[in-house]
């Protein structure tokens, strides 16, 4: 019985320590899914936080890749396509109820792996887009889109069999070097280079030159009146490297890594195999920074194209005529370039150009690689004049009653002597005939009594202007003269506006404008425009601008209008003598401009400051000839202000590029009025890189008196050049920076000069280089220069040797003992006023004394290389 008792209590025990331990195991059970469960949430939000971040990368690549048309689209879209695929029902991980834990553990290696994948590919295509926006700018087409389409059946002759005249047909199927085309001014030729560029019968022939090698073709127009990259070796060399790049994306990293080389002076030339194994790439965000110089830009061409010298190379240039020179770089800078840019039997160019003998004699030798384009247009001509006046409601009227309105087109066709533009021109007043049922007789008067050139029809527009609106008339000639880029249209807007309310929109925020709005203000101008220059200028738009203040612009209706202008006393001296005072006009304009700069920010606040660097220009050019005028350079100094009171937040972060940009213009008050004095050394250091390190052919106003006044303030041009500050040069003595090329503000001015980078006054050079050399280097110390990616160092005194003439040199040498300040009249003297002291900044300017024979201004600098900017 006792037996059986304590059988039972084992049972009772074994049965409750069942219980304690299934429920134990219950509770742990639930701990662990607890647990679970929030490893799971917690990798849900971490895998939906990598989602996200992809996601916004993916949508700012998609947003640069239209705006810059990378041809980037499959990529993205391929690659956002993968990372849908992650949405969020692969993300409802399982309990260990439903499935293993090896499962999910498999479930989330899978998800890593497809996500570093992603990462990875985004990360190229930042990369590759990183290279090629920083080639890309924003008027890189602009010009080619405004040139007038061909009209419908023209130029049908070109891609006929060979003719005596004709062999570009041949020359784009069989041959390399270069093609020329020449034509008269107004004869048609960008029209006639968008029509090659854009008709499936050049690709046809190409594809037959290259054969199963890669076709690669890229074009640029030059445009004197647009931007400075459009008018420059840079540009032309930035759109080349952009268009192969934008269709080779596998070459990127290459350029990275030529970049990085030609910048590490001392890691001698590029090695062009192995790439992978031996790149070296410039830090990201330094990268994005670091400006191109058009030495680079030929060195990286060199590279690519040696790269693929399986190749086949095309290139489109056209109006070489356009091109403004830079410094020593002319029209034979130019076609010096092109020769070495066609160096290879793989590259060839198709060029365009009026017919200058500089360019004769360099593309006009062979007959089979040239085409004159005026003695080819006559049925061109015909047809366009046959096709404009029939479209016209009346002229099928006027035909039956007459027959010889028929006989109009051929008589146009021969005073036209191949120009284009006086064609347009005259269809245009012929058209108006027929809105009035003009007799033959009339019609015919018309045409007699047209202009038989260009000039002569300007003139006589000029001249049919009613004289209420001549003032206006001269004003708008003058604001289009004045800057060598289009205004914006805003910027006219707001000057007729600022003629009325002399203190518009300042001390107050501006105005968004909306579409209606800036559609409203574009339909007034161009009736404005229209009746006070008829015609001879234009609203041009330009289909890249990410913003409505620079859509729109105003622009010459032909570069030989521009030319006429500048070119005829009578006409430059009615347009100053109608319009009103420099001092009023230039104003007013500065005012406009400020006003146009605001409307932007306000529409886009958040923008990087860099952005709005053309309107600043814009606005400290203006302020330039203000202070000329006025001969007062504080007559802006209100107005500026208001920026720093409307945009205080702005204002003080883009304090230092700001100053920069005045310092291009030599707006020295400005500058000395606005250094903050916990940090003016820095400041000025920075500033002095701009104005005469950087790419100094921006800088129009090379100023000796601000460079003393930055000297002042503690800035060391012989500190290393900022734009080359990626490099440390940490661990190594200055010697050994130098050594390892790496540029100071005065040797990178030097070098500047010697390549004829820098403008300014030959007076203004010299006494520039005097001022660095009495704070910079010995004479005998040892200089970088620069070199296609290779250093070639050199003393100081051999480098002035080779940039002076002697008696400049002895000049230099001899003043480096004199200490030379200015003050506000320009006179050499301490230069501390009381202005500085009361705003706590009291640069320490040394004393001077009358140096030893000083130079003429100009007539003892007759040197051979430093020029007149």
């Amino acid at each position: 019985m006792l037996q059986g008792k304590k059988t039972k209590w084992k049972c009772f025990v074994a049965a409750l320590r069942d219980v304690w331990n299934r429920k134990k195991v219950e509770e742990m059970r639930d701990q662990l899914i607890r647990l679970q469960t929030q490893v799971n949430s917690h990798i849900q939000s971490l895998i939906s936080e990598d989602l996200q971040s992809i996601s916004k990368d993916l949508k700012s690549l998609q947003l640069n890749d239209a705006k810059a048309n990378l041809q980037m689209h499959s990529d993205l879209a391929s690659t956002t396509l993968s990372l849908g695929s992650l949405g969020p029902a692969p993300l409802t991980l399982a309990t260990p109820v439903e499935t293993d834990e090896q499962k999910n553990r498999q479930r989330l290696k899978a998800m890593e792996n497809q996500l570093k994948d992603i990462r990875v590919k985004v990360s190229n295509m930042e990369q590759n887009q990183r290279v090629l926006l920083s080639l890309w700018f924003e008027s890189i087409t602009i010009r080619e889109e405004n040139v007038a389409k061909a009209h419908a059946s023209t130029f049908s002759w070109l891609f006929q069999e060979p003719s005596p005249d004709i062999h570009l047909s041949d020359w784009l199927q069989n041959q390399h070097g270069t093609f020329w085309i020449q034509g008269k001014a107004g004869s048609g030729k960008s029209t006639l280079m968008k029509f090659i560029c854009t008709q499936p019968q050049t690709y046809e022939l190409l594809k037959t030159w290259a054969g199963r090698c890669p076709l690669i073709t890229a074009r640029f127009f030059f445009w004197s009146s647009g931007t400075a990259l459009q008018k420059s070796q840079e540009g032309l060399l930035r759109s080349l490297l952009f268009e192969i790049l934008r269709q080779c994306h596998e070459l990127v990293p290459y350029v990275r890594d030529a970049r990085a080389r030609y910048h590490n002076r001392g890691a001698g030339p590029l090695v062009l195999e192995d790439l992978q194994d031996q790149a070296t790439f410039l830090d990201a965000e330094l990268e994005k920074q670091l400006p191109w110089s058009r030495e680079e830009l030929l060195w990286t061409y060199r590279c690519i194209v040696r790269k693929m010298s399986s190749a086949k190379f095309c290139f489109f240039i056209d109006g070489l005529d356009e091109y403004k020179t830079e410094g020593n770089q002319d029209h034979l800078g130019l076609i010096e370039t092109i020769h070495q840019l066609a160096d290879a039997p793989h590259i060839k160019f198709c060029l365009s150009s009026r017919p200058w003998v500089v360019f004769s004699d360099a593309f006009g030798t062979e007959p089979r690689r040239l085409l004159r384009l005026e003695d080819l247009t006559r049925a061109d001509i015909r047809q366009y004049v046959s096709d404009k006046l029939g479209e016209h409601s009346q002229y099928h009227h006027m035909v039956q009653m007459n027959s010889k309105f028929t006989e109009l087109a051929e008589e146009v066709v021969e005073k036209a002597q191949g120009v284009f533009l006086w064609v347009y021109l005259v269809v245009r007043e012929l058209l108006e005939g027929l809105t009035y049922n003009d007799t033959i007789k009339t019609m015919r008067l018309r045409l007699e009594q047209f202009p038989p050139d260009l000039d002569a029809f300007f003139q006589h527009m000029i001249e049919s202007i009613p004289t209420f609106y001549r003032k206006e008339t001269a004003q708008t000639f003058r604001l289009a003269l004045s800057r060598g880029e289009p205004l914006p249209l805003l910027t006219y807007a707001f000057f007729d506006d600022v003629a009325d309310e002399p203190r518009l929109g300042l001390g107050k925020p501006s105005p968004t404008l909306f579409g209606e709005q800036t559609q409203a203000i574009r339909e007034t101008m161009r009736r404005r425009l229209d009746g006070r220059c008829k015609g001879l200028v234009e609203i041009v738009r330009n289909m890249n601008a990410s913003n409505d203040v620079e859509r729109d612009k105003v622009d010459f209706l032909h570069r030989t209008v521009r030319d006429y202008l500048v070119r005829s006393p009578q006409v430059a001296g009615s347009i100053l003598q109608e319009s009103e005072a420099a001092g009023e006009l230039w104003y007013k304009a500065f005012h406009a401009s400020y006003l146009s700069l605001r409307t932007l920010i306000t529409m886009d606040p958040g923008t990087d400051p860099n952005v709005f660097y053309p309107r600043w220009a814009e606005v400290f050019a203006f302020a330039r000839l203000v202070a000329d005028a006025r001969q007062d350079e504080l007559a802006t100094d209100h107005v500026l202000d208001d920026y720093e009171q409307v945009f205080p937040q702005l204002a003080s972060y883009d304090l230092k590029e700001r100053l920069c940009w005045a310092s291009e213009r030599g707006l020295w008050r400005y500058i000395r009025n606005r250094i903050p004095p916990r940090d003016a050394k820095g400041f000025a250091e920075y500033i002095l890189s701009h104005v005469v390190g950087a790419n100094t052919r921006v800088v129009e106003d090379l100023n000796p008196r601000l460079v003393s006044l930055l000297l002042g303030y503690g800035a060391d041009p012989n500190s290393v050049y900022r734009n080359t500050l990626w490099w440390t040069g940490e661990g190594l003595d200055k010697e050994e920076q130098l050594t390892n090329g790496r540029p100071t503000i005065s040797s990178r001015f030097i070098d500047n000069i010697n390549t004829s980078d820098t403008r300014g006054t030959r007076k203004n050079i010299l006494e520039v280089t005097e001022l660095l050399l009495h704070k910079g280097p010995n004479l005998e110390e040892i200089w970088p220069t620069r070199g296609e990616g290779i250093t070639s160092p050199c003393t100081v005194r051999t480098r002035l040797a080779e940039t002076f003439t002697s008696s400049q040199l002895a000049w230099l040498v001899d003043g480096r003992s004199i200490e030379r300040t200015y003050s506000d009249q320009g006179n050499a003297e301490v230069g501390t006023n009381q202005e500085s002291r009361l705003r706590g900044i009291e640069p320490q300017l040394p004393n001077t004394r009358k140096r030893r024979g000083s130079v003429n201004n100009d007539a003892d600098i007759s040197d051979k290389r430093v020029r007149e900017g």
